[in-house]
């Protein structure tokens, strides 16, 4: 599905995983050893990661970006023609990654940011809030499940500006929460499109590892 303003996806892929624990990651390396993070932890055949990374790939978006401090991530990136931006800091925090994203994409009309531990969005979800963006532009467009809002988010232009500033550990939901009148909520059916995997626990669970 293709819109008429330019939206980019920011995959952000980044995170230490460090709730996930190492034992859990290395218990799940295969017989290499290499996964040092949990979105290279298989899943049905494909890296966690990989799962959004398709997602975006078949719902419309002008360009694909993914942000990310490992080498194997940037890989999986590049094999898709995606744009790959390396986070040189991740201990910054996630703003950095939310930050080299914007800066990226400034020449779209409009940014939705992805974490890249969500492996259950969907194209059409994407897709949802892509054509939302058409019917309510200039609004920051974001996903509301059953127990709340959630991720993804999208952006527009306009306030790219407030996204650069961001420091820290402080990502999108500081300037959602700045702007509300801004926001038009998109709700998603399925629960379980929401779910991020950061603990053993949500792994054991939604991953049946």
């Amino acid at each position: 599905m293709k819109v008429g303003a330019k939206i980019g996806a920011v995959i952000l892929a980044s995170g230490f995983s460090s709730r996930m624990g190492d034992r859990m990651i290395r218990q799940h390396s295969g017989k290499n050893g290499k996964v040092v993070n949990k979105l290279l932890i298989p899943y049905r055949g494909k890296a966690l990661v990989e799962h959004v990374m398709d997602s975006a790939a078949f719902a419309g978006f002008s360009r694909c970006f993914v942000v990310t401090a490992y080498e194997a991530v940037a890989y999986m990136s590049c094999r898709r023609g995606f744009d790959v931006i390396l986070n040189d800091h991740p201990e910054s925090g996630q703003s950095r990654s939310v930050v080299l994203g914007t800066q990226a994409g400034k020449d779209m009309d409009g940014l939705m940011f992805i974490p890249g531990d969500m492996p259950f969005l969907t194209p059409g979800i994407f897709s949802e809030m892509l054509e939302t963006y058409e019917r309510h532009p200039g609004h920051i467009i974001r996903a509301v499940y059953s127990y709340g809002p959630g991720s993804p988010a999208l952006f527009p232009s306009s306030l790219y500006h407030e996204l650069e500033t961001l420091t820290g550990d402080n990502g999108g939901k500081t300037v959602i929460l700045k702007y509300p009148e801004k926001v038009f909520p998109v709700k998603i059916a399925d629960p379980q499109a929401g779910v991020d995997i950061d603990t053993p626990e949500e792994a054991g669970r939604w991953l049946g590892l």
